[in-house]
Protein backbone atom coordinates (compact mmCIF):
# COMPACT_ATOMS: atom_id res chain seq x y z
CA UNK A 1 0.00 0.00 0.00
CA UNK A 2 1.52 3.51 -1.26
CA UNK A 3 1.91 6.28 1.26
CA UNK A 4 -0.82 8.79 1.11
CA UNK A 5 2.39 11.39 0.94
CA UNK A 6 4.04 9.76 -1.86
CA UNK A 7 0.40 9.33 -4.03
CA UNK A 8 0.53 13.24 -3.16
CA UNK A 9 4.08 13.41 -5.11
CA UNK A 10 3.61 10.85 -7.89
CA UNK A 11 0.46 13.03 -8.70
CA UNK A 12 2.38 16.60 -8.75
CA UNK A 13 5.11 15.08 -10.70
CA UNK A 14 2.66 13.33 -13.40
CA UNK A 15 3.10 14.63 -16.67
CA UNK A 16 0.46 13.15 -18.69
CA UNK A 17 -2.84 11.41 -17.82
CA UNK A 18 -3.82 9.21 -20.33
CA UNK A 19 -7.29 8.64 -19.52
CA UNK A 20 -7.48 12.55 -20.44
CA UNK A 21 -6.38 11.59 -24.20
CA UNK A 22 -8.98 8.89 -24.10
CA UNK A 23 -11.71 11.81 -22.94
CA UNK A 24 -10.64 14.38 -25.49
CA UNK A 25 -11.14 11.66 -28.13
CA UNK A 26 -14.57 11.23 -27.21
CA UNK A 27 -15.37 14.86 -27.12
CA UNK A 28 -13.95 15.29 -30.81
CA UNK A 29 -16.83 12.98 -31.86
CA UNK A 30 -19.31 14.67 -29.59
CA UNK A 31 -18.70 17.71 -31.41
CA UNK A 32 -18.43 16.48 -34.96
CA UNK A 33 -21.55 14.36 -34.47
CA UNK A 34 -23.22 18.02 -33.03
CA UNK A 35 -22.40 19.83 -36.15
CA UNK A 36 -23.78 16.93 -37.78
CA UNK A 37 -27.18 17.30 -36.50
CA UNK A 38 -27.11 21.02 -35.91
CA UNK A 39 -28.87 22.08 -39.04
CA UNK A 40 -31.55 18.59 -38.76
CA UNK A 41 -33.70 19.83 -36.12
CA UNK A 42 -35.93 17.61 -38.10
CA UNK A 43 -34.44 14.85 -36.69
CA UNK A 44 -33.67 15.28 -32.96
CA UNK A 45 -35.31 18.58 -32.34
CA UNK A 46 -33.77 21.78 -31.95
CA UNK A 47 -32.57 21.43 -27.39
CA UNK A 48 -30.30 18.20 -28.20
CA UNK A 49 -28.70 16.60 -25.51
CA UNK A 50 -25.15 17.53 -28.16
CA UNK A 51 -26.20 21.04 -28.26
CA UNK A 52 -25.75 22.07 -24.44
CA UNK A 53 -22.14 22.22 -25.86
CA UNK A 54 -20.47 18.54 -24.31
CA UNK A 55 -17.65 18.45 -26.29
CA UNK A 56 -16.77 22.16 -26.39
CA UNK A 57 -17.30 22.33 -21.86
CA UNK A 58 -15.34 18.77 -21.86
CA UNK A 59 -12.39 20.61 -23.92
CA UNK A 60 -11.97 23.63 -21.89
CA UNK A 61 -12.49 21.79 -18.94
CA UNK A 62 -8.84 19.84 -19.53
CA UNK A 63 -7.45 22.85 -21.27
CA UNK A 64 -7.75 24.68 -17.71
CA UNK A 65 -6.85 21.65 -16.18
CA UNK A 66 -3.83 20.59 -18.30
CA UNK A 67 -2.27 24.24 -18.72
CA UNK A 68 -2.59 25.11 -14.98
CA UNK A 69 -0.58 22.22 -14.17
CA UNK A 70 2.19 22.90 -16.23
CA UNK A 71 2.07 26.29 -14.49
CA UNK A 72 2.19 24.88 -11.45
CA UNK A 73 5.13 22.45 -11.78
CA UNK A 74 7.06 25.30 -13.58
CA UNK A 75 6.54 27.14 -10.96
CA UNK A 76 7.39 24.23 -8.09
CA UNK A 77 10.80 23.57 -10.11
CA UNK A 78 12.32 26.87 -10.82
CA UNK A 79 10.24 29.24 -8.59
CA UNK A 80 8.29 31.40 -11.52
CA UNK A 81 6.79 31.10 -14.87
CA UNK A 82 8.58 32.41 -17.63
CA UNK A 83 6.15 33.89 -19.62
CA UNK A 84 8.11 34.76 -23.03
CA UNK A 85 8.69 30.87 -23.44
CA UNK A 86 4.75 29.89 -22.33
CA UNK A 87 3.85 32.49 -25.15
CA UNK A 88 5.81 31.37 -27.77
CA UNK A 89 5.34 27.70 -27.16
CA UNK A 90 1.65 28.69 -27.45
CA UNK A 91 1.60 30.16 -30.90
CA UNK A 92 3.63 27.34 -32.31
CA UNK A 93 1.55 25.02 -30.75
CA UNK A 94 -1.38 26.75 -32.49
CA UNK A 95 -0.95 29.75 -34.83
CA UNK A 96 0.48 27.66 -37.91
CA UNK A 97 -2.51 25.51 -38.16
CA UNK A 98 -4.76 28.02 -37.31
CA UNK A 99 -3.80 30.22 -40.19
CA UNK A 100 -3.43 27.58 -42.66
CA UNK A 101 -7.01 27.10 -42.28
CA UNK A 102 -8.19 30.29 -42.54
CA UNK A 103 -6.12 30.94 -45.49
CA UNK A 104 -8.42 28.20 -47.10
CA UNK A 105 -11.53 29.75 -46.04
CA UNK A 106 -10.18 33.13 -47.69
CA UNK A 107 -9.35 31.64 -50.94
CA UNK A 108 -12.90 29.54 -50.52
CA UNK A 109 -15.00 32.88 -49.31
CA UNK A 110 -13.22 34.68 -52.53
CA UNK A 111 -14.04 32.09 -55.34
CA UNK A 112 -17.65 30.82 -54.00
CA UNK A 113 -18.74 33.08 -51.81
CA UNK A 114 -17.75 36.40 -53.82
CA UNK A 115 -21.14 38.97 -53.15
CA UNK A 116 -22.99 37.09 -50.91
CA UNK A 117 -24.09 38.46 -47.98
CA UNK A 118 -22.11 35.44 -45.90
CA UNK A 119 -18.96 36.71 -47.91
CA UNK A 120 -19.29 40.38 -46.97
CA UNK A 121 -19.71 39.22 -43.21
CA UNK A 122 -16.81 37.06 -43.54
CA UNK A 123 -14.67 39.82 -45.02
CA UNK A 124 -15.65 41.94 -41.91
CA UNK A 125 -14.98 39.85 -39.23
CA UNK A 126 -11.32 38.63 -41.20
CA UNK A 127 -9.70 40.71 -38.82
CA UNK A 128 -11.22 39.52 -35.55
CA UNK A 129 -10.55 35.95 -36.97
CA UNK A 130 -7.08 36.88 -37.54
CA UNK A 131 -6.39 38.62 -34.04
CA UNK A 132 -8.87 36.14 -32.28
CA UNK A 133 -10.97 38.24 -30.78
CA UNK A 134 -13.84 36.51 -32.28
CA UNK A 135 -15.90 36.32 -29.11
CA UNK A 136 -15.80 39.94 -28.26
CA UNK A 137 -16.86 41.31 -31.55
CA UNK A 138 -18.94 38.93 -33.95
CA UNK A 139 -22.25 38.05 -32.32
CA UNK A 140 -23.93 34.70 -33.25
CA UNK A 141 -27.22 35.05 -34.90
CA UNK A 142 -29.32 32.04 -35.29
CA UNK A 143 -31.08 32.96 -38.81
CA UNK A 144 -27.73 34.04 -40.24
CA UNK A 145 -25.08 31.88 -41.68
CA UNK A 146 -21.30 33.15 -40.00
CA UNK A 147 -18.57 31.98 -42.27
CA UNK A 148 -15.76 30.81 -39.33
CA UNK A 149 -17.55 31.85 -36.33
CA UNK A 150 -16.17 28.81 -34.32
CA UNK A 151 -13.01 30.62 -34.28
CA UNK A 152 -14.65 32.34 -31.03
CA UNK A 153 -13.35 29.29 -29.07
CA UNK A 154 -10.36 30.01 -30.60
CA UNK A 155 -10.28 33.31 -29.14
CA UNK A 156 -11.60 32.19 -25.51
CA UNK A 157 -8.56 29.75 -25.68
CA UNK A 158 -5.89 32.52 -26.56
CA UNK A 159 -6.78 34.87 -24.29
CA UNK A 160 -6.67 32.43 -21.62
CA UNK A 161 -2.74 31.71 -22.14
CA UNK A 162 -2.57 35.47 -22.16
CA UNK A 163 -4.58 36.03 -18.87
CA UNK A 164 -4.03 32.92 -16.40
CA UNK A 165 -0.34 32.82 -16.76
CA UNK A 166 0.18 36.58 -16.55
CA UNK A 167 -2.34 36.54 -12.87
CA UNK A 168 -0.41 33.20 -11.55
CA UNK A 169 2.98 35.12 -11.86
CA UNK A 170 1.95 37.72 -10.26
CA UNK A 171 0.14 36.01 -7.27
CA UNK A 172 1.24 33.73 -4.99
CA UNK A 173 -1.26 30.66 -5.42
CA UNK A 174 -3.86 31.23 -2.17
CA UNK A 175 -4.76 34.73 -4.01
CA UNK A 176 -4.95 33.66 -7.84
CA UNK A 177 -6.97 30.85 -6.59
CA UNK A 178 -9.81 33.57 -6.05
CA UNK A 179 -9.18 34.25 -9.57
CA UNK A 180 -11.18 31.73 -11.27
CA UNK A 181 -13.76 31.72 -8.54
CA UNK A 182 -14.34 35.38 -9.93
CA UNK A 183 -14.32 34.52 -13.18
CA UNK A 184 -16.71 32.20 -13.45
CA UNK A 185 -19.11 34.90 -11.42
CA UNK A 186 -18.15 37.39 -14.26
CA UNK A 187 -20.93 37.01 -16.68
CA UNK A 188 -23.75 36.61 -13.95
CA UNK A 189 -22.01 40.06 -11.67
CA UNK A 190 -21.81 42.12 -15.16
CA UNK A 191 -25.60 41.71 -15.97
CA UNK A 192 -26.73 42.63 -12.42
CA UNK A 193 -24.91 45.82 -12.34
CA UNK A 194 -26.04 46.23 -16.37
CA UNK A 195 -29.43 45.75 -14.87
CA UNK A 196 -29.21 47.98 -12.17
CA UNK A 197 -27.72 50.89 -13.64
CA UNK A 198 -30.20 50.57 -16.59
CA UNK A 199 -28.02 50.16 -19.36
CA UNK A 200 -27.49 47.93 -22.36
CA UNK A 201 -25.17 45.24 -23.12
CA UNK A 202 -21.68 46.62 -24.88
CA UNK A 203 -18.12 45.89 -25.78
CA UNK A 204 -16.72 46.06 -22.15
CA UNK A 205 -19.67 43.47 -21.17
CA UNK A 206 -18.71 41.43 -23.58
CA UNK A 207 -15.01 41.41 -22.50
CA UNK A 208 -16.14 41.01 -18.38
CA UNK A 209 -18.29 38.12 -19.57
CA UNK A 210 -15.85 36.00 -21.80
CA UNK A 211 -14.19 35.46 -18.67
CA UNK A 212 -16.78 33.56 -17.53
CA UNK A 213 -15.87 30.08 -19.52
CA UNK A 214 -15.60 26.28 -18.49
CA UNK A 215 -11.86 26.49 -18.21
CA UNK A 216 -11.62 27.70 -15.08
CA UNK A 217 -13.63 25.06 -13.50
CA UNK A 218 -10.71 23.05 -14.78
CA UNK A 219 -8.47 25.51 -13.71
CA UNK A 220 -9.74 25.25 -10.34
CA UNK A 221 -9.69 21.47 -10.19
CA UNK A 222 -5.96 21.42 -11.43
CA UNK A 223 -5.18 24.31 -7.96
CA UNK A 224 -6.65 21.72 -5.76
CA UNK A 225 -5.14 18.55 -7.14
CA UNK A 226 -1.72 19.97 -7.57
CA UNK A 227 -1.94 21.12 -3.64
CA UNK A 228 0.89 20.77 -1.45
CA UNK A 229 -1.57 19.62 1.43
CA UNK A 230 -2.57 16.22 2.49
CA UNK A 231 -5.68 17.08 3.41
CA UNK A 232 -5.96 18.47 0.30
CA UNK A 233 -5.50 14.87 -1.58
CA UNK A 234 -7.56 13.20 0.63
CA UNK A 235 -11.04 15.34 0.08
CA UNK A 236 -10.66 15.02 -3.44
CA UNK A 237 -9.43 11.23 -3.45
CA UNK A 238 -12.06 10.45 -1.18
CA UNK A 239 -14.64 12.38 -4.02
CA UNK A 240 -13.17 11.43 -7.16
CA UNK A 241 -10.67 8.40 -6.84
CA UNK A 242 -12.88 5.41 -5.64
CA UNK A 243 -14.43 3.31 -7.79
CA UNK A 244 -17.88 4.52 -7.90
CA UNK A 245 -16.17 8.21 -8.51
CA UNK A 246 -16.24 7.70 -12.97
CA UNK A 247 -19.12 6.00 -13.02
CA UNK A 248 -20.81 8.40 -10.83
CA UNK A 249 -19.24 11.05 -13.22
CA UNK A 250 -20.32 9.58 -16.09
CA UNK A 251 -23.89 9.44 -14.93
CA UNK A 252 -23.91 13.06 -13.99
CA UNK A 253 -22.94 13.97 -17.16
CA UNK A 254 -25.12 11.98 -19.50
CA UNK A 255 -27.74 13.37 -16.95
CA UNK A 256 -28.96 16.52 -19.16
CA UNK A 257 -29.57 13.92 -21.58
CA UNK A 258 -32.93 12.92 -19.51
CA UNK A 259 -33.44 16.07 -17.50
CA UNK A 260 -32.55 19.34 -19.93
CA UNK A 261 -33.24 21.96 -17.40
CA UNK A 262 -30.19 21.42 -15.88
CA UNK A 263 -28.27 24.39 -15.29
CA UNK A 264 -25.26 24.75 -18.04
CA UNK A 265 -22.85 25.45 -14.99
CA UNK A 266 -23.79 21.94 -13.38
CA UNK A 267 -23.38 20.40 -16.40
CA UNK A 268 -20.14 22.37 -16.69
CA UNK A 269 -19.25 21.23 -12.76
CA UNK A 270 -20.12 17.81 -13.67
CA UNK A 271 -17.21 17.44 -16.55
CA UNK A 272 -15.09 19.02 -14.11
CA UNK A 273 -15.83 15.97 -12.07
CA UNK A 274 -15.25 13.45 -14.67
CA UNK A 275 -12.08 14.97 -15.53
CA UNK A 276 -10.57 14.83 -11.88
CA UNK A 277 -12.46 11.44 -11.96
CA UNK A 278 -10.12 10.15 -15.18
CA UNK A 279 -6.70 11.72 -13.34
CA UNK A 280 -7.47 9.78 -9.85
CA UNK A 281 -9.41 6.61 -11.54
CA UNK A 282 -8.18 3.31 -9.82
CA UNK A 283 -6.17 0.35 -11.65
CA UNK A 284 -9.12 -1.33 -12.33
CA UNK A 285 -10.35 1.23 -15.18
CA UNK A 286 -7.26 1.75 -16.54
CA UNK A 287 -7.81 -0.28 -19.68
CA UNK A 288 -10.79 1.55 -20.02
CA UNK A 289 -9.82 4.60 -19.78
CA UNK A 290 -6.52 4.49 -22.27
CA UNK A 291 -8.35 3.30 -25.48
CA UNK A 292 -5.39 3.90 -27.88
CA UNK A 293 -7.97 4.92 -30.92
CA UNK A 294 -9.83 7.16 -28.74
CA UNK A 295 -6.90 8.70 -27.09
CA UNK A 296 -5.05 9.23 -30.90
CA UNK A 297 -8.50 10.92 -31.90
CA UNK A 298 -7.55 13.24 -28.66
CA UNK A 299 -3.90 13.73 -29.72
CA UNK A 300 -4.89 15.18 -32.90
CA UNK A 301 -8.30 16.56 -31.89
CA UNK A 302 -7.11 20.57 -32.49
CA UNK A 303 -7.00 19.79 -35.98
CA UNK A 304 -10.29 17.80 -35.60
CA UNK A 305 -11.65 21.27 -34.29
CA UNK A 306 -10.18 23.07 -37.43
CA UNK A 307 -10.57 20.63 -40.26
CA UNK A 308 -14.18 19.74 -39.27
CA UNK A 309 -16.57 22.10 -40.68
CA UNK A 310 -15.08 21.69 -44.07
CA UNK A 311 -15.41 18.33 -44.38
CA UNK A 312 -18.83 18.28 -43.22
CA UNK A 313 -19.81 21.15 -45.95
CA UNK A 314 -18.37 19.58 -48.18
CA UNK A 315 -19.99 15.81 -47.15
CA UNK A 316 -22.94 18.25 -47.43
CA UNK A 317 -22.57 18.65 -51.01
CA UNK A 318 -21.18 15.82 -52.68
CA UNK A 319 -24.50 13.60 -50.94
CA UNK A 320 -27.16 16.13 -50.96
CA UNK A 321 -27.01 16.83 -47.79
CA UNK A 322 -26.81 13.40 -46.16
CA UNK A 323 -28.62 12.23 -43.00
CA UNK A 324 -27.03 13.26 -39.73
CA UNK A 325 -25.97 9.62 -39.34
CA UNK A 326 -24.40 9.06 -42.63
CA UNK A 327 -23.10 12.17 -42.81
CA UNK A 328 -21.23 11.98 -39.85
CA UNK A 329 -20.31 8.05 -40.76
CA UNK A 330 -18.90 9.66 -44.23
CA UNK A 331 -17.26 12.86 -42.01
CA UNK A 332 -15.75 11.49 -39.09
CA UNK A 333 -12.87 9.27 -40.49
CA UNK A 334 -12.19 11.45 -43.05
CA UNK A 335 -11.84 14.14 -40.63
CA UNK A 336 -9.60 12.11 -38.06
CA UNK A 337 -7.28 11.19 -41.47
CA UNK A 338 -6.68 14.64 -42.52
CA UNK A 339 -6.13 15.73 -38.14
CA UNK A 340 -3.97 12.53 -38.04
CA UNK A 341 -1.48 14.29 -41.68
CA UNK A 342 -1.93 17.76 -40.23
CA UNK A 343 -0.23 16.64 -36.67
CA UNK A 344 2.38 14.80 -38.81
CA UNK A 345 3.49 16.87 -41.36
CA UNK A 346 2.44 20.33 -40.04
CA UNK A 347 1.99 20.67 -36.96
CA UNK A 348 5.09 18.50 -34.74
CA UNK A 349 7.73 20.56 -37.03
CA UNK A 350 6.73 23.31 -35.50
CA UNK A 351 5.87 21.67 -31.85
CA UNK A 352 9.56 20.54 -32.03
CA UNK A 353 10.97 24.03 -32.40
CA UNK A 354 9.11 24.36 -29.07
CA UNK A 355 11.63 22.19 -27.24
CA UNK A 356 14.98 24.20 -28.57
CA UNK A 357 12.95 27.28 -27.03
CA UNK A 358 15.61 27.29 -23.56
CA UNK A 359 18.69 27.08 -26.12
CA UNK A 360 17.31 30.66 -27.77
CA UNK A 361 18.63 33.99 -26.21
CA UNK A 362 15.55 35.36 -26.49
CA UNK A 363 13.54 33.66 -24.23
CA UNK A 364 14.26 33.07 -20.59
CA UNK A 365 15.85 29.52 -20.61
CA UNK A 366 14.49 27.63 -17.80
CA UNK A 367 14.36 23.88 -17.42
CA UNK A 368 12.00 22.36 -19.75
CA UNK A 369 8.65 20.98 -18.23
CA UNK A 370 7.49 17.64 -20.01
CA UNK A 371 5.04 18.86 -22.51
CA UNK A 372 1.24 17.88 -22.14
CA UNK A 373 -0.54 19.21 -25.15
CA UNK A 374 -4.40 21.09 -24.14
CA UNK A 375 -7.25 20.09 -26.01
CA UNK A 376 -8.29 22.96 -28.07
CA UNK A 377 -12.09 23.27 -27.97
CA UNK A 378 -13.97 22.69 -30.82
CA UNK A 379 -17.21 25.02 -30.82
CA UNK A 380 -20.75 24.36 -29.48
CA UNK A 381 -22.05 26.68 -31.79
CA UNK A 382 -23.80 25.94 -34.92
CA UNK A 383 -21.61 24.71 -37.98
CA UNK A 384 -21.86 27.68 -40.71
CA UNK A 385 -22.94 25.99 -43.26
Amino acid sequence: MVERLDDVEKLRRASRFGGLDTLRGLAAAAVVWHHSVDNNAVYYGENTYFSRGIGVTTFFVTSGFLITRILLREQDKTGNIALGKFWVRRALRIFPLYFVILGIYVLLVASAQRGTEAGDLFWRNLPYYATFTTNWFVAEDPGKRIIFFFAWSMAVQEQFYMLWPTIMKAFARRYAFVFPLAFLLASEASSQILHLAGRQPGLLQHIIASLDTPIFFGVAAAMVVHSKRAWGFELVHKLAGRIWSLPLAIALVLLPRWVPSIPRDVLSLSICYLVVACVLAPPVYLKLITNSLAAHVGTVSYGIYLIQSLVLNAVGKVFHEPPPGIAFAIAFPVVVLLATLSNRYLERPFMRLREELPKRPLVEAVPAVAPIEPAHAPSAHSLAR
